[in-house]
């Protein structure tokens, strides 16, 4: 069975040169026992889950992404389950195809919403 989830997190980016203030994320997701891993789906950009194990309430997992001007995203998660709801972060390096890197941290949280259409 498909449920549908409201995640939400604050992100943080590191190696700007200038503080950026945390940014709040929102969306909806369906989530199956074999797609565990919440994710924001992105346009232009080819992604793949690279890694996922999954220990009890806990599932972590390494992604993947490139878009089509070379820039690659690797980001890895963790997140626990407790019912209808879980927490968890993902951290993830950005890098142009000149090599320069920027990372992110993000705290997510997410709360089953009902069932997906």
């Amino acid at each position: 069975m498909r449920k549908c989830i409201e995640v939400s997190g604050k992100m943080t980016m590191e190696g700007l040169p200038f503080r950026m203030p945390a940014v709040p994320i929102s969306y909806s997701q369906c989530l199956t026992k074999k797609d565990l891993v919440p994710q924001q789906k992105e346009q232009n950009k080819d992604c793949k889950l690279v890694s996922q194990k999954i220990l009890g309430n806990t599932v972590t997992w390494v992604g993947s992404c490139v878009d089509k001007d070379g820039n690659k995203t690797d980001s890895t998660g963790t997140i626990t389950y407790k019912g209808s709801s879980f927490d968890g972060k993902i951290d993830t390096v950005m890098q142009d195809p000149k090599g320069a890197k920027t990372m992110s941290k993000l705290q997510i949280t997410g709360q089953r919403t009902g069932d997906c259409k």
